[in-house]
């Protein structure tokens, strides 16, 4: 696994909370941010595997009812067969 070293500024609120969060999980301050960060890569690759059966756009029914060549034939629908 390759690894970029980072360093970070954080409010004392901000280090207190997470030296609280590592001592109550009896984990390194960096275990418990490495372990945040892939919480917030499985929501990310979630959100982006949601496919359009998961979209409520898509799971409206009869809204699709009508014309299947509008796009092509928008003339013909507006103004007629002239």
């Amino acid at each position: 696994m390759a690894v970029k070293r980072l360093n970070i500024e954080l409010t004392i609120d901000q280090y207190e909370a997470i030296a609280t969060e590592a001592a109550d999980r009896r984990q390194p301050i960096v275990a418990v941010i490495r372990g945040l960060i892939a919480e917030l890569q499985a929501k990310r690759a979630k959100k982006d595997a949601r496919g359009s059966s998961d979209d409520p756009f898509y799971k409206r029914t009869g809204s699709f009812d009508g014309a299947t060549t509008l796009a092509e034939e928008h003339d013909r629908y507006i103004y007629g067969d002239k």
